[in-house]
């Protein structure tokens, strides 16, 4: 599955607490994938200097998922000027969907802070464009050899078939 998402803009970002009162939010944007080793990527946008209010970005970012059942997709918003003990920039809000929950399409998405609480009025407006793939680049895993992950017991499966007298 490919999936594009524009990053058009943020609105109404708080400052994180510890921030300087006195200087404007540098946002930027990082979308993850996560979910298997092969979907796994980060991409982010580049920094909006001094605009928590509506810093617009229009950036677009080709996501390539092998396993759309087992991803989510992550949008999180940072402050650059802030940073955390690992030198990252402070996370704002974030937002996460199961790939495919996608919808397509102009989105206007909420942001959740670290403890999962709503942000009011925060939010970030992205285009979304789920296609289906017409190449596949990562190998498929093995099928199990056994039946218990095709819904048979590991006792049946395991079980030599019974014989029938008559």
């Amino acid at each position: 599955m490919v999936v594009t998402i524009q990053v058009l803009s943020a609105h109404q970002l708080p400052k994180p607490a510890d921030a300087n009162k006195n200087e404007g939010l540098n946002a930027y944007v990082e979308l993850e994938v996560l979910g298997e080793e092969v979907d796994t990527q980060k991409v982010h946008t580049d920094v909006v200097p001094d605009n928590g209010w509506n810093p617009t970005w229009g950036s677009e970012f080709t996501l390539n998922v092998e396993w759309p059942d087992f991803a989510f997709v992550r949008a999180s918003v940072y402050d650059s000027d802030a940073r955390d003990a690992s030198g990252r920039g402070v996370l704002i809000g974030s937002y996460a969907v199961p790939v495919r929950a996608l919808g397509q399409g102009y989105r206007n998405v909420p942001l959740w802070d670290a403890h999962l609480d709503r942000i009011p009025f925060a939010s970030l407006f992205v285009h979304v464009d789920v296609a289906a793939r017409t190449d596949r680049t990562a190998p498929l895993p093995p099928r199990p050899a056994s039946g218990v992950e095709a819904g048979v017991p590991a006792a049946a499966a395991a079980a030599p078939p019974a014989s029938s007298t008559a």
